[in-house]
């Protein structure tokens, strides 16, 4: 997708705005976040109402939390809020995904956890998390930036508080829907203010135990996305819903081994980037997607 200019500026000048805020573009009004959008339209804000929220078995939105969407998929990023659930807490992340159902139609968002990630030990710990760019006939944009912290996931396990020590390093991630397609453009870019480092930037997606199952090409269903893999799954068990992992095209993903501990107990996904040297003062980005449909043929062709 190639961005318009001014959007492009948009997204390198953005001011500066409270976590969780509308930030530059704010009308002082509020939009409707439950209004179904037509064709060619996209919309981002924070959600006021209750309205607005995805529904499933594992939804984790609340008010104060932010909505990306268009005519046929939606995703909310939780705020800059410290207390989520599950394996991560951190907010700037998708918490919920799903496609736009018709009238009193139940969610089925299957997301745990769909968290960006730098190495296998760290994760965003944001500051700020706000609207960048509120859509239209354009796409809409959320951005996350801040620091990093050690998943304490895995640190409790090891029962090492210390495992993953902080490197100095600034993130930002930024969420971008376009009107007419069903993929989430996720774009993270790791700075290494402090001194240089190795690192790969990638995502986990972890899935309802009770509803989803990892899914891969070539392979059906799995217990991880084998490296080199374009893509890999989540899809619902009852059908209706698949999100998928996709790499940009011409790229894969690659596969990290210590996931294969967590795939043994829950349904999750893991894909990186390759492994980079990042000088002082450099910086690495990675862009890859989310996907939203009602089988995983919606998701892939897009």
């Amino acid at each position: 997708m190639t961005l318009r200019p001014w959007l492009v500026l948009a997204l390198s000048t953005a001011g500066c705005g409270d976590a969780g805020d509308s930030g530059p573009g704010d009308t002082g009004q509020a939009p409707d976040l439950a209004e179904p959008l037509g064709p060619g339209q996209t919309r981002a804000g924070v959600i006021h109402d209750e309205a607005a929220l995805l529904g499933g078995i594992s939804a984790e939105g609340r008010l104060g939390d932010l909505k990306i969407y268009n005519e046929s998929v939606a995703f909310v990023i939780q705020a800059a809020r410290d207390d989520g659930s599950y394996i991560t807490r951190q907010g700037g992340t998708v918490i919920d995904a799903d496609v736009v159902r018709p009238g009193a139609q139940p969610g089925r968002d299957l997301v745990d956890d769909w968290v960006p990630m730098v190495g296998v030990g760290r994760i965003p710990d944001p500051d700020r998390v706000w609207v960048v760019d509120p859509g239209g006939d354009h796409p809409a944009v959320i951005r996350a930036e801040g620091g990093l912290a050690p998943v304490e996931y895995v640190t409790g396990a090891l029962e090492a508080p210390d495992a993953f020590p902080d490197l100095g390093l600034r993130v930002s991630t930024d969420y971008v829907l376009d009107p007419a397609s069903p993929l989430l453009r996720v774009e993270t870019t790791v700075t290494a203010t402090d001194t240089g480092v190795t690192l790969a930037v990638g995502d986990m997606l972890v899935g309802s135990l009770e509803d989803a199952d990892p899914w891969a090409p070539a392979v059906g269903r799995t217990r991880e996305i084998p490296d080199g893999s374009p893509w890999g799954a989540l899809v619902h068990r009852e059908n209706g819903l698949a999100l998928a992992l996709l790499a940009e095209p011409g790229k894969t993903l690659r596969a990290e081994t210590a996931f294969s501990v967590l795939a043994d107990h829950i349904p999750v996904l893991a894909g990186f980037s390759d492994t980079v040297e990042v000088p002082e003062g450099g910086a690495f980005t990675w862009v890859r997607f989310y996907g939203a449909g009602r089988d995983l043929a919606e998701v892939t062709d897009a």
